[in-house]
């Protein structure tokens, strides 16, 4: 595999005499495809789920102004900041719905789809690239974050462009084309500074290829050039680790977790896995760049869990998930191994498709069964008293889906979420002053609802019972907690 001389002057990259290799522009279908399925097995469920608390504080990030979201993020969230920036111009243009608030990240899982089918045709040819496509449309972990309001897929999408970036600056270098690959690069950074791990797997790819001086230089410029972006961003996330304080430290059980977790089903998990042995070990240009791409940056990340912070998340290594298919399509041989695969996977992975589809994400409480209890049954005059504790987001899930017309006085709200540069309200206090005479008073809680006032913070629940309220009527809220109704 010896590099040649394109017809532009420059080097020609190490992949460029694969045999059976498509080297040339792919026909529209290689990519459509892929792009369809993706839509078609995330499109049509973008309302079904109620918004869980990640995606709450994404709703509270992108309403506010320019500068109080630059004041939030210099206080929290900083890490978001870009996405932030991002959902905000989305939803001045767009609107504020769960179905808009989801709908790039399901546009970025089409894109993403459609770039590693042309990935995959360039390093193996189009059958193992329409595959490697259909398999990321159908694998549950990424149907999982194309159907929410984080930044996730969007990083999946950015780390497949930039692995054919680079891919395409090795066949043809070019200034131009170690820009593209930069800018790209600096875009990883800036909406998951993790996952600028993914340049440890691409120096691995050029490290076992007969890559030139000019070559080295560029990607060696490239990285350079996005740091100047990133850095601070990573700066400005290590001051504020708050916000990963709940993933635990890893442990070994912890770790054996976490490639199911990757995939959301270990029968997935297994299939893929399964296919891709068969392929790992063998040179080609699809080990290449495709092994890299799973297993390094998922070490990298371990390794800094273990020395610096705990971020053993599944969510933060999705962006590995293409590695692992491309290797998986590489295996199938013909026509009618490719659809096996690939129906293989999509039918191991229907009953996490389903349980994903639920009502609710991540034992959250349903706040559209209670909005809908508040729109049907409250009286003007009548006060609420949710808790603004994280991670429960009460108020921002009920202002999401109360009707305008429902007017309830948030008795124990305090400084606006904006003003505080914070994602929630402050609380009111002292909450005996805050409480006021409401004549009717609805109280929320979440799970451990034994006590209807376990949701409120101590000094709120004291103050509702030395004002003499009494329990009226409880209304269940599916799947998790319940809603009381309280008079004097």
């Amino acid at each position: 595999m010896t590099p040649t001389t394109g017809g532009d002057g420059g080097e020609r990259g190490v992949w460029t005499t694969v045999p059976g290799r498509d080297a040339g522009r792919q026909p529209a279908w290689v990519w459509a495809v892929p792009a369809a399925a993706a839509l078609a097995v995330t499109a049509p469920w973008l309302d079904r789920t109620a918004l869980w608390e990640d995606e709450l504080a994404t709703l509270s990030a992108a309403t506010r102004s320019w500068s109080d979201l630059a004041r939030l993020v210099r206080n929290v969230d900083g890490v978001h900041a870009t996405y932030y920036a991002l959902m905000h111009v989305w939803t001045g243009v767009f609107g504020t719905s769960a179905v808009s608030l989801r709908l790039p990240s399901v546009l970025a899982t089409a894109v993403a789809a459609a770039l590693l089918a042309v990935l995959g045709a360039r390093l193996a040819g189009r059958r193992t690239g329409v595959v490697a496509g259909l398999l990321l449309a159908v694998v549950p972990s990424v149907s999982q974050y194309a159907d929410d309001a984080r930044p996730y897929a969007l990083v999946l999408a950015v780390a497949v462009g930039a692995t054919l970036a680079l891919v395409d600056a090795l066949e043809r270098p070019g200034r131009w084309r170690w820009v593209r690959y930069a800018v790209l690069v600096a875009l990883l950074g800036a909406l998951q500074v993790t996952a600028t791990l993914l340049v440890l797997a691409h120096a691995c790819i050029l490290g076992t290829g007969a890559v030139r001086t000019r070559a080295a230089a560029g990607f060696v410029a490239a990285l350079a050039s996005a740091g100047l972006v990133v850095a601070p961003v990573a700066a400005l996330g290590s001051l504020q680790q708050a916000q990963i304080a709940w993933i635990r430290p890893p442990t070994p059980a912890r770790l054996l977790d976490l490639p199911p977790g990757l995939f959301v089903s270990a029968s997935v998990m297994a299939a893929v896995l399964g296919a891709a042995a068969t392929v790992a070990l063998r040179a080609g240009p699809v080990r290449r760049v495709a092994v890299p791409w799973a297993v390094v940056p998922a070490v990298a990340l371990v390794a800094l869990s273990f020395t610096v912070v705990p971020l053993t998340s599944p969510r933060y290594l999705l962006f590995t998930v293409p590695g692992w298919l491309l290797v998986a399509a590489a295996a199938t041989a013909d026509r009618r191994s490719a659809v096996a695969l690939v129906a293989v996977v999509l039918v191991l992975g229907l009953p996490a498709q389903t349980r994903l589809r639920g009502d609710v994400w991540y034992d959250q409480p349903d706040y559209r069964r209670v909005a809908a209890v508040l729109d049907e049954r409250a009286r003007p005059g009548d006060a609420v008293a949710m808790t603004a504790w994280a991670p429960l987001r009460y108020r921002l899930g009920l202002r999401a889906y109360l009707s305008p017309r429902t007017r309830l006085d948030d008795v124990f709200a305090g400084e606006p979420a904006a003003a505080a540069a914070t994602l929630d309200d402050l609380p009111c206090t002292p909450a005996v002053d805050c409480l006021g005479t409401p004549p009717r008073l609805w109280i929320g809680c979440w799970r451990g609802c034994g006590d209807p006032l376990a949701g409120l913070a101590p000094d709120q629940a004291a103050a509702v019972r030395a004002a003499g309220y009494r329990r009226v009527e409880v209304w269940p809220v599916p799947a998790h907690g319940s809603l009381t109704l309280w008079t004097r």
